[in-house]
């Protein structure tokens, strides 16, 4: 286990079948452009369909396009069995790579794929605590809205697929300002390990505080750059992401 696979656990993706429900229900959509943070150059686009059913997101699915336009991955997820714990699935469409999660009652069960000609591998366990995977993250925050806007720590134990293995997190509000007329604040994601959290920098994430949407999020992507290593990002949405 790396620190930068640690410190990406909060950005890898999930899965749902081909002839789920959320496939019947409405979309909204939103981009981010993701940055990176050492050149400043635009690396890639999002580009998000949120699955709206009764008000509620229900699932997700995400395209990873370069800067020409070319597909590189793939990223689907479903909210219809737990908001915080979706089902979900991620795959390089340049190499084949595949990870994800799949809820089974009180368990998880993930699986990874190295590339096109390896074995899927797969294992599965119960994550004890508030259990979060994948963009069941952001729900986590909305839904607990009011105790990261006080400024109280929360905590969370973060699947990892890749891993099959789970992380204790601290989740915290780190400031509020005001531009252009909106309210933002800032909420850091940082391991639980005080030895590890020196040699790790937290996940920066800043939120509308009105529409409490995502805008901007700072940190390790879980798109991998010509040299097989993660980018450094930050992705800004217009005016605000899921």
């Amino acid at each position: 286990m790396t620190i930068m696979n640690i410190n990406g656990i909060i950005i890898l993706a999930a899965t749902l079948a081909a002839q789920s429900p959320v496939d019947q229900v409405p979309r909204t959509a939103y981009d981010g452009l993701a940055v990176d943070l050492k050149s400043r150059r635009p690396v890639y686009t999002e580009r998000h369909e949120e699955v709206i059913a009764d008000g509620k997101r229900v699932g997700l699915r995400s395209t990873y396009l370069s800067p020409d336009g070319v597909v590189w991955a793939t990223r689907i997820v479903d909210f219809s069995k737990s908001q915080f714990v979706p089902d979900f699935e991620f795959e390089d469409r340049r190499t084949g790579y595949r990870v994800g999660a799949e809820g089974r009652g009180d368990s998880v069960r993930f699986f990874e794929r190295e590339d096109r000609l390896a074995p899927l591998v797969s294992q599965t366990l119960r994550i004890p605590g508030t259990a979060v995977v994948d963009a069941g993250f952001n729900n986590y925050v909305q839904a607990n809205w009011a105790t990261i806007a006080s400024g109280k720590k929360t905590y969370i134990n973060f699947g990892a697929p890749f891993a099959m293995d789970y992380y204790g997190f601290r989740v915290y509000k780190d400031g509020e300002r005001t531009e252009g007329g909106r309210r933002f604040m800032t909420v850091k994601l940082d391991i639980d390990n005080f030895v590890i959290r020196l040699f790790l920098d937290p996940i920066v994430l800043t939120y509308d505080m009105d529409a409490r949407r995502l805008v901007s999020y700072e940190g390790i992507s879980n798109i991998l750059n010509d040299a097989g290593d993660s980018y450094f990002v930050r992705i800004s949405y217009d005016p605000y992401g899921p």
